[in-house]
């Protein structure tokens, strides 16, 4: 018999004799404890079940609202642009100055030199990649993305941070092109260059420590008074998004995102013209982005109607599109006839003439097989918006051909709060 087959008859052994030892306060032996168990059910101490969870109070007792989020990161994020090279020696950067970082090549944590161009093609399209990347972080919730509901809050209010930025950029640029400035836009390009480090630095534990405490050693653990009071609920909340002090049940969730797919989900997008889902990213350890299902930005459709203003987690409240829902083609095309029939407005006819043939056109049969079953469905094809209004206060405009609607793809428009 082989060793490791011997060592593991022993433990059994040894299991089933500790076992045979135990004798429980009503006087039941294991077995006889396990015989009542299969007829009874299990006993279980529910002792404490209803005890208040101190964190939860501490939670409830400093709030943070979505704006108070967006505030803390345009402030630190213009902190970090304050003390960049102090930044850098924090994080443990070997590049410790901004013109050290400059010979960094991107992919290994370098700025985004792609845009030292001036080609305005090349500048635009670049702008585009970076934008849609916030936007897919932005749709975190309709992706189901694997991060608990107050991360995923957390990661759209530091995207809606950063497109903030982007738009005062934007404006300054504009307003220098007015007064006849020579290369009105660098600062706004030169953002979208450094965007990815700055994300990566505010999730650094002494940058963080440096800005909030004042020390970037973490010896200090408490907020200074000269901080607004919000501060201490975002110190509260720091094991969930950086992955400091003792642990909760979504530690680390941001952080390990940012530090280790950011970067690599917008080196994926432009290599392959599309965006990774974060459903298919592994927020758990490490893995690269390689293959698997991924998604054109354009035809990103909202699973989730609404965005619940007031929830601590954006999970909450939200309604889904089942696939139950879908109706089959004698349905909705009964339901076009009705509505064609209600309208006063002979304008509207022409385009509801559209969605009938689209109908028509685009009904797929799909024969399901499992096992000793078949299932036949007739499916309508998706149908991309022309106009998606996202819930996160951005805009994305997409094609749509059949109603003679072709809208050139524009920069996110960011309404600041």
């Amino acid at each position: 018999m082989p060793r490791r087959t011997r060592q593991q008859n022993r433990d059994r052994d040894e299991r089933a004799a500790r076992r045979s030892n135990i004798v429980y306060e009503n006087g039941e032996t294991w077995e006889e404890y396990m015989a009542r168990a299969e007829i009874e059910g299990y006993d279980l101490d529910m002792t404490g079940i209803d005890d208040p969870d101190p964190f939860v109070e501490l939670l409830s007792q400093y709030p943070v609202t979505h704006e108070n989020w967006i505030e803390f990161f345009e402030n630190y994020f213009n902190w970090i642009y304050s003390n960049f090279n102090d930044c850098l020696r924090y994080s443990g950067n070997r590049a410790q100055t901004y013109d050290g970082l400059m010979y960094v090549p991107f992919v290994n944590g370098g700025f985004d030199l792609v845009f030292q161009n001036n080609d305005p093609n090349i500048l635009n399209n670049n702008v585009e990649l970076y934008n849609n990347l916030l936007q897919n972080f932005m749709t975190c919730v309709e992706q189901q993305a694997m991060l608990s509901g107050r991360n995923k809050d957390v990661l759209i209010n530091f995207c809606r941070a950063i497109c903030n930025l982007i738009e005062d950029y934007r404006v300054t640029g504009q307003a220098n092109e007015q007064n006849g400035v020579a290369n009105p836009y660098n600062d706004y390009y030169g953002f979208y260059a450094s965007i990815i480090i700055f994300m990566e630095l505010s999730m650094n534990h002494n940058v963080f420590y440096a800005y909030i405490t004042g020390d970037n050693t973490g010896r200090t653990r408490h907020v200074p008074d000269y901080h607004p009071e919000y501060y201490r609920g975002i110190w509260i909340r720091k094991s969930s998004v950086w992955g400091i002090g003792d642990p909760q049940f979504d530690h680390n969730g941001i952080r390990f995102l940012i530090s280790n797919y950011a970067r690599e989900l917008l080196t994926y997008a432009r290599n392959n013209n599309r965006q990774q889902y974060l459903f298919n990213i592994n927020l758990r350890y490490y893995q690269r982005v390689v293959g698997g299902a991924s998604q054109n930005v354009s035809s990103i459709i909202s699973l989730i109607k609404t965005f619940p203003k007031n929830s601590k987690s954006s999970s909450s409240g939200a309604k889904y599109i089942k696939s139950d829902k879908i109706r089959n083609d004698k349905e909705i095309k009964k339901d076009i006839k009705i509505i064609k029939s209600q309208l006063p407005v002979k304008k509207y006819n022409k385009d509801l003439q559209k969605i009938f043939e689209y109908v028509e056109n685009n009904l797929a049969s799909i024969t399901i097989k499992f096992k000793n079953k078949t299932m036949y469905k007739k499916l309508l094809l998706p149908l991309p918006p022309a106009y998606h209004k996202s819930p996160y206060d951005t805009e994305v405009l997409i094609n749509l051909p059949i109603f003679g609607v072709y809208i050139e793809p524009t920069p996110l428009k960011v309404i600041k709060i």
